[in-house]
Parts: C-alpha cells; sequence; structure tokens
C-alpha cells in the first residue's frame, strides 16, 4: 500500500485484522449459500405442491395467520412461488443484495478503520480495488434500487443500468 507515496510495510497487527476480515467474508458467503439453498428447497417443495386453486396464498410468517397470535408479514400467491424462487429470481436477487451491503458494512463500519490503524495511516488512505468496487455496488443497491448506475473499476464489471444480482462467487 502506498501512503503519500511511500510504502507502507504490513505488521503483524495488520495481518491479524485483514485474515480476520477474510474469516467473516467468509462467514458471510456461508450463511448467504445456507440461505440460497433454503430458497431452493423451498422452490422444491413449492414445484411437488398440486395444482393451486386460482386464489391460493402462501403466508409467511409466525403462526397461523387465522388465529389471533399469529401474524403474516407476507403473503404470495402460490402460482407465482416458482418465478420467485427461481435462481435468478427476485428472493435470490435479494440475498445478493443482502449479501453485497453486508460485505460494505464490514469493511466500512468494522476492519477498515482498525487495519489502517495498525497500518499507522488515515482510514481514506486505506484503499482497496475490490472493496471500492462493493461500495459502489452497494450504493447502486441502497440508493438505486440495485439499478447498476456507479460501475466498477477492478474485476467486477458490469453495464449501466442493468440489474444487479451479485452474489458470492
Amino acid at each position: 500500500m502506498r501512503r503519500y507515496g511511500a510504502r507502507v510495510q504490513e505488521n503483524a497487527e495488520s495481518v491479524r485484522l485483514t485474515l480476520e476480515f477474510i474469516d467473516a467474508l467468509n462467514d458471510v458467503a456461508g450463511i448467504h449459500a445456507m440461505a440460497v439453498m433454503g430458497v431452493a428447497a423451498m422452490l422444491s417443495v413449492a414445484e411437488d405442491l398440486p395444482a393451486p386453486q386460482p386464489d391460493s396464498t402462501l403466508f409467511v410468517g409466525h403462526g397461523d395467520p387465522n388465529a389471533e397470535d399469529g401474524f403474516a408479514y407476507q403473503q404470495w400467491p402460490i402460482r407465482s412461488l416458482p418465478e420467485r424462487l427461481a435462481p435468478e429470481g427476485p428472493v435470490v436477487r435479494a440475498l445478493g443484495q443482502q449479501w453485497l451491503v453486508m460485505v460494505a458494512a464490514l469493511w466500512n463500519d468494522h476492519y477498515r478503520a482498525p487495519i489502517a490503524a495498525a497500518l499507522g495511516v488515515e482510514k481514506n488512505d486505506l484503499a482497496d480495488v475490490a472493496m471500492a468496487d462493493v461500495n459502489r455496488m452497494r450504493n447502486d443497491v441502497v440508493h438505486h434500487r440495485a439499478s447498476r448506475r456507479s460501475g466498477t473499476r477492478g474485476a467486477a464489471r458490469f453495464s449501466a443500468g442493468s440489474t444487479s444480482a451479485s452474489r458470492p462467487t
């Protein structure tokens, strides 16, 4: 890393924090993978359901939605489940967007400043091309309803105006 033209050396603490960040990224990727597998399992269940009545609805919530202590925070027509739960559908796309926002939050709010401090540089002087791309994509998800407007400078490439469906690779 360079700061004002000078080379900054890694040290034991910066390496420890970087490895901790990588471990946190692996945890978030694993959580995302488990959630996507759950969506795939639910899609399999939905595909095996008998032909629904035109107004059949899946209630997502807690308890019996018809009971006084039960509630549904979402309800979807059963006939819409195959499209919603498809591998490139809106539920999996939203999980990818949540993953992207979580990765950006881990970097920006938990690891960037401590790593910079361990290196003896200011937080804004600690730059990483990949994390800059993640922050641009996070901005698109949070502020532009996942429409890719900002572009990236690193390995992640996409065209302006396309829909973000980020997921760990």
